[in-house]
């Protein structure tokens, strides 16, 4: 009999047994290694936060976080601010501003998926759709008649045009043409009919991603070779077709590993 059992300390037992380890040798080295662990989850004495962030780069992500600001109907007892992304990416859940901020929820271009945080795409607070989360987690912050003026703030100013005005350095209206132009291609090449979640969310990241390859960013160059799938690459040569104009203006060209999250982001329901 064994008291204080964890699942940890199930299975290394099971383990052990199935390697038919004598029992004895099985429970002393248990012994050994049985200590209690801990962590501290104070939220009480982190401040409430909002992180915004994206692959456009710091300077982007605090336009969008000035839109956001100029959306409160009042100033609130939170912090606001953008976060690099790719060091978001990297640590997760272990990230320093975890411990320093209780993170209500992370606004986005690209999806970040951190434990037990909510994540929101960007392209739904354009269409204002599935946005419950925010508006039940800042209600509290709000009388009826500010809940109110909070939400039409949010659809005036988070329009497809003003987010990509914030967001890129670019020519917004030309940049938008060329998209329009290319996905339209894209569709008709290719059969596929996107949705307007979809349109809007490849608007923003390839126009980001334009940007980014325009000034030469080394963090989205390609870093290595991608086997490509026979359906893949299929769809690959219809991407590069149909962006083809936007390429040719911008002088740049699609990373694979962009064309291959593309596809992931169009054919992955999930």
């Amino acid at each position: 009999m064994i008291n204080n059992v964890s699942t940890r300390m199930a299975v290394s037992v099971a383990f052990e047994i199935k390697r038919k380890t004598e029992m004895q040798k099985i429970l002393e080295q248990l012994s050994k290694e049985t200590i209690c662990e801990y962590k501290i989850f104070s939220k009480e004495n982190r401040k409430k936060a909002i992180l915004f962030t994206s692959e456009a780069g710091i300077d982007a992500v605090e336009r969008m976080v000035l839109l956001f600001k100029n959306s409160l109907p009042k100033d609130i007892d939170m912090s606001i601010f953008a976060y690099d992304y790719l060091k978001l990416e990297n640590n997760k859940e272990d990230d320093e501003i975890f411990r320093l901020y209780d993170v209500l929820f992370i606004v986005g271009t690209i999806r970040v998926n951190i434990r037990d945080v909510l994540f929101v795409p960007i392209e739904d607070m354009i269409a204002f759709k599935d946005i419950d989360g925010i508006t039940s987690i800042l209600n509290s912050y709000f009388t009826e008649s500010e809940q109110e003026q909070f939400n039409r703030n949010l659809i005036k100013n988070f329009t497809l045009e003003n987010v990509m005005n914030y967001l890129v350095i670019l020519n917004a209206d030309k940049l938008l043409g060329y998209m329009e132009e290319a996905l339209d291609s894209l569709q008709e090449l290719s059969g596929i009919a996107l949705s307007n979640k979809q349109i809007v969310g490849l608007y923003i990241h390839i126009s980001c991603l334009i940007e980014k390859l325009v000034m030469k960013n080394e963090e989205w160059s390609e870093i290595r070779n991608y086997e490509l799938s026979s359906a893949q690459k299929r769809f690959q040569k219809l991407l590069r077709d149909s962006f083809s104009n936007i390429m040719e203006h911008y002088k740049v060209e699609l990373p694979t590993r962009e064309i291959v999250y593309i596809y992931e982001y169009i054919f992955n329901k999930k």
